[in-house]
């Protein structure tokens, strides 16, 4: 619960990142589909546009996991700590 709470901000910023690249897509298909047979360069064309769409919020996502991962890899160690105690130093 503990690592799940840690990296709660980038898990929300990931899942908005990619709920809105699959609502992009989907609908790009749902509009190569309907029209019988496909034509593959025009089909590239506007996955193109949808990836030129959801990259920002891809970045945005990459970022809040950069911001947020000193924090989650500190909750991490005080969670082994707590799991373990604390390590004592050899020979002393």
């Amino acid at each position: 619960g503990l690592m799940v709470l840690a990296f709660l901000p980038y898990l929300v910023a990931h899942l908005y990142a990619q709920a809105n690249t699959f609502l992009a897509t989907y609908s790009v298909m749902q509009g190569a589909v309907s029209k019988g047979s496909p034509d593959f360069g025009h089909l590239l064309d506007l996955l193109r546009g949808v990836a030129e769409k959801t990259f920002p919020l891809v970045m945005v996502a990459k970022f809040v996991l950069l911001a947020n991962l000193p924090f989650a890899l500190g909750a991490l160690m005080y969670a082994y700590e707590d799991l373990f105690g604390s390590r004592t130093t050899p020979g002393h």
